[in-house]
């Protein structure tokens, strides 16, 4: 009797397990929380019941807002027919957020069906992509179950410049992934790498920028990828990005605070280059055998500074005005810092006018609404080079994406935390870690 209880609960988790990897939506992200410091092509993702035959909810999200979606569905000998479904928005070409309902009764009727969906944005940026809508059948304890499960192209997330030389991004698939083909839109699709047989799960792969041509210091890539499942999922996506341009040296010219650059995603990719260079200059210093210290006090103007000075100390606040500093957003002798007391922002080191007026042109500061980071990160509200304002401490950190972030003055329950000289750091990120346990955001400014 007991031996056959265990039983039936270990095949109750077991069946539980299974369903959940069926489940989760391998979904084609192209815009995901890790891409969205380039122009890049719309996201969609799905939500299915797991227990019953219903409708399939797709959302549809671009910052640069939706242009147009066509869905076709694919018959067996590979044709396509375009399909009418429904949006929860009538107002498509001015919306960054769609919902659009696949029928149950009208369209899916029970049974697998592959489709075909083209989405364009409003800069022209595209994600054509197939997938399946699987009809799904199982028993467990002797009844029948019936749901949909979707098999999507591979995701193709978290893109990352590194010392304007490099691009770094990662492909998931469930199935794995056969081929990704990386194109150069501005020298006719010409295909620069060809990726194969990428291993199952998040797989990351580097490519070189020197090999792509810039056209008015835009570079445009193409993205295809291919799953290794059975159906073998295709999905195309398009991206642009820019790259700070660089004088006769060859170094990274810097915008003066009194002409901001016109490009929004510009400044996020500078800002976030800016820190992860300086994260990684941090970890070598480390390694040569350096110690940093946290310390509220007689911080220096640069990373640069520091090294040079032997004063090897920082704070989150002074993290975030390096990186705002050596991407060209703020003056060396421009600072701000919140007051989580005051509960708003510090100006200092200059006149408050003129910072004020700076951060005026930069950025766009929101209420965050007393949240916890990892419900931020759940309803998508952050995006990558957002700076958090905490409630505790006068904290912030910048988003990194992939639910990491980047760092100067983290808590991680140990005694001596925020005590000048006592906390060591390891790196600035970005980690993984909970680097704000209990903390809630109140504020977010994002670049423009």
């Amino acid at each position: 009797m007991y031996r056959d209880k265990i039983i039936k609960y270990l095949s109750i988790i077991i069946f539980i397990i299974l369903t959940i990897s069926i489940i989760i939506p391998n979904y084609v992200n192209a815009n995901s929380v890790g891409f969205k410091s380039f122009n890049n092509a719309p996201r969609k993702n799905f939500t299915v019941q797991s227990n019953k035959y219903a409708d399939v909810k797709m959302t549809i999200k671009d910052d640069n807002k939706i242009s147009s979606v066509d869905l076709y569905i694919v018959k067996a000998n590979g044709t396509k027919k375009k399909v009418t479904f429904s949006s929860s928005n009538a107002n498509t070409k001015n919306s960054q957020e769609h919902i659009y309902t696949l029928s149950h009764k009208n369209l899916l009727e029970g049974k697998t069906k592959q489709f075909y969906i083209k989405i364009k944005d409003k800069t022209g940026n595209v994600q054509n992509s197939y997938f399946r809508v699987v009809a799904k059948t199982e028993k467990v304890n002797n009844k029948t179950k019936h749901y949909y499960a979707i098999d999507d192209g591979p995701r193709v997330i978290n893109w990352t410049v590194k010392n304007n030389n490099t691009i770094s991004f990662d492909v998931k698939d469930n199935a794995g992934t056969k081929v990704v083909k990386v194109q150069d839109a501005n020298k006719n699709n010409k295909e620069i790498y060809n990726f194969k047989n990428l291993k199952a799960g998040t797989i990351t792969k580097n490519i070189g920028i020197s090999k792509f041509k810039a056209v008015n210091n835009i570079y445009k890539i193409k993205v295809i990828t291919i799953d290794s499942g059975s159906a073998a999922q295709q999905s195309v996506r398009t991206l642009y990005f820019t790259l700070p341009e660089k004088t006769s040296t060859g170094k990274a010219k810097q915008t003066t605070p009194s002409t901001p650059s016109t490009s929004t995603n510009k400044n996020v990719t500078s800002f976030i280059s800016a820190l992860d260079s300086i994260s990684k200059q941090l970890e070598k210093d480390i390694k040569a055998g350096h110690k940093w210290t946290y310390s509220k006090n007689g911080i220096s103007t640069t990373f640069k500074s520091a090294i040079n000075n032997n004063n090897r100390h920082i704070n989150c606040a002074d993290y975030v005005m390096w990186g705002l500093r050596k991407s060209g957003i703020l003056a060396s002798n421009q600072k701000f810092y919140f007051s989580s007391t005051m509960k708003k922002i510090v100006y200092s080191n200059n006149s408050v006018s003129k910072v004020k007026q700076t951060l005026n042109k930069y950025v766009t500061i929101i209420n965050a609404g007393n949240k916890l980071p990892s419900e931020l990160i759940k309803k998508d509200k952050i995006k990558k080079g957002d700076i958090l304002l905490y409630d505790k401490g006068g904290h912030m950190n910048v988003y990194a994406g992939d639910k990491k972030f980047y760092d100067g003055g983290r808590r991680e329950g140990k005694t001596g935390d925020y005590v000048n000289g006592k906390y060591v750091y390891k790196t600035f990120g970005p980690i993984k870690v909970n680097t704000t346990s209990g903390y809630r955001a109140l504020y977010i400014i994002r670049l423009k």
